[in-house]
């Protein structure tokens, strides 16, 4: 899901939703999200995760969306940090977390 398909979403939301999207928004712009199936995200103590690569990263509190879902399934925006490894700048669970 990339970002003009969240904005195509935006006025379907509250006004709090929409700032908070736009914000993740900004941090996005020049990244792709990865639409994540059911088994490759999931809570662990507390705290969301995602499997990428076939490794489960934290996800940073910094990343998460915590305005409710009413797009769908659950996106991640990965990206490589200057070591190579996978990190994650933002994530959305899915509708039903």
């Amino acid at each position: 899901m990339g970002a003009t398909e969240i904005i195509n979403e935006l006025p379907k939301l509250s006004e709090a939703e929409r700032r908070a999207v736009r914000q993740k928004l900004l941090e996005l712009a020049d990244s792709h999200g990865v639409k994540v199936e059911d088994v490759d995200w999931d809570t662990q103590n507390g705290r969301y995760r995602v499997r990428l690569n076939g490794q489960w990263i934290i996800v940073p509190d910094n990343a998460l969306v915590t305005e409710p879902n009413k797009f769908g399934p659950a996106v991640v925006w990965p990206y490589q940090d200057a070591t190579g490894a996978t990190q994650i700048r933002c994530f959305i669970p899915g509708s039903g977390a």
